[in-house]
């Protein structure tokens, strides 16, 4: 299951029960890429909360482009916690919010 902050790591949102994975984010496109495991599904969004079904060839494409971003896996603490880690880390370009993913198995 998958999360979402708005709040810097205060607080924490499910991103749709059917993501498993959030894989990246393509530059060229400015979508994020996911996975539903169960199904199987290959899944697409520009805003991170409405998903598009994607074919596997079309998604497998996206993950391979040059300008993909691969996914960063960090334990999901507050933003202070994070600081102290010493990650780097910055906003999701093409989104109108600024949001930190955490990937939760």
């Amino acid at each position: 299951m998958c999360y979402y902050s708005t709040s810097g790591g205060s607080t924490w949102n499910i991103i749709g029960r059917s993501i498993d994975s959030i894989e990246g984010y393509e530059l060229a496109s400015g979508k994020f890429y996911g996975i539903d495991y169960e199904r199987p599904a290959y899944l697409s969004s520009k805003d991170g909360f409405r998903w598009t079904p994607e074919p596997y060839e079309n998604f497998n494409q996206s993950i391979i482009h040059p300008k993909f971003q691969q996914k960063i896996i960090v334990p999901a603490l507050h933003k202070e916690g994070l600081r102290r880690m010493n990650l780097k880390g910055g906003n999701w370009k093409g989104m109108s919010y600024s949001y930190m993913f955490a990937i939760v198995s």
